[in-house]
């Protein structure tokens, strides 16, 4: 979703104007930081999401 810079500020007063809201907005930015950073390790390495290769058991034959 792309939001305009009037809607941003109205969503973050929204937060801050709640109890507690003022401590959820660093915890609400270091989330979603986290999250692109993981979207895009995940992106580069699509094979190591968990750090391990995923592999194919092959049982006795």
């Amino acid at each position: 979703m792309n939001y305009t810079p009037y809607q941003i500020s109205k969503i973050i007063e929204q937060i801050v104007c709640k109890e507690g809201g003022l401590n959820a907005i660093p915890k609400l930015t270091l989330e979603t930081l986290m999250k692109a950073e993981r979207t895009e390790y995940k992106h580069l390495a699509q094979d190591y999401s968990n750090g391990y290769r995923s592999r194919k058991a092959f049982g006795n034959k």
